[in-house]
């Protein structure tokens, strides 16, 4: 009997199940799109940065992931930081859910994505079709779209130092985070930092910045005369020497105090 019983138990025990838990309506996250070829690139998170030279393409779009349970969801996105616009809102009651259409299921229509902004994207979900039923947990996330090559060509500059009346002491100094050109390079010595020097006679010059396809700019430059860092004619020392009490010098004529044969200095500032 005890036996019987303890069966029983353990009958019950291992029979025994958690009932299943139904899923929550929410949005989970969101997949970045390559739209020409509708594969999804990777889960976006908030306040990712992404270098757009490292996309397969800017024809993108975004996918809103959800529990099983949606129906309907409400889509948004709106950039930001940039003179270019993409602001988009719209309604999707098939998956996936597409924040640029997908026509037919499956074909992202996307669209043109640009660098150097900020997109702001939500997904608001809902129990039935056509926001139908019960609002869900809602989702919101901010990336931003880097365009790190374009930033740093506007931002490399060339600052020269003049030469002197001899054309002596002329340099250039390249400021940049990117490297030079591989035909360049080789002219250029490098300060303690990414930065590059050479020292130039007057005259009209071009550097090539970058070293990578579709990553560079070509800066022109002069090493001109600094008129300030010349002497100056009239700051000498003469000195008068036995002969005679006078002497002309560059136009004008210098006369001693005294005639003397033994020579002294005359200082003209």
């Amino acid at each position: 009997m005890k036996t019987s019983l303890f069966s029983l138990i353990l009958i019950a025990l291992f029979s025994f199940q958690m009932p299943a838990q139904e899923p929550s309506l929410s949005a989970t996250g969101f997949t970045l799109v390559n739209a020409d070829t509708d594969e999804g690139l990777f889960e976006l998170t908030d306040g990712m940065q992404i270098d757009i030279d490292k996309l397969p393409t800017l024809n993108l779009d975004i996918r809103a992931n959800t529990t099983t349970d949606v129906e309907s969801v409400r889509l948004s996105i709106s950039s930001s930081g940039s003179t270019n616009v993409l602001n988009n809102t719209r309604t999707e009651s098939l998956i996936p859910y597409a924040f640029f259409q997908d026509l037919p299921v499956g074909d992202y229509m996307g669209a043109t994505f640009f660098g150097g902004a900020y997109f702001t994207i939500s997904a608001s979900p809902y129990s039935l079709d056509n926001l139908g039923g019960i609002e869900g947990l809602p989702l919101e996330l901010t990336f931003e779209l880097a365009d790190y090559c374009t930033q740093a060509t506007e931002r490399s500059d060339v600052f020269v130092t003049p030469a002197d009346c001899n054309g002596e002491g002329g340099r250039a100094e390249v400021f940049t985070t990117l490297s030079l050109s591989d035909e360049d390079a080789p002219y250029w010595e490098k300060t303690g930092g990414r930065d590059y020097f050479r020292s130039h006679e007057p005259g009209t010059y071009e550097v090539t910045i970058g070293n990578e396809p579709g990553c560079t700019v070509t800066l022109e430059y002069t090493i001109g005369i600094d008129p300030n860092n010349c002497p100056d004619p009239n700051d000498f020392s003469l000195r008068i020497n036995t002969g005679g009490s006078e002497i002309d010098y560059n136009g004008e004529t210098f006369v001693a105090d005294a005639y003397f044969d033994t020579g002294t200095t005359l200082g003209r500032p």
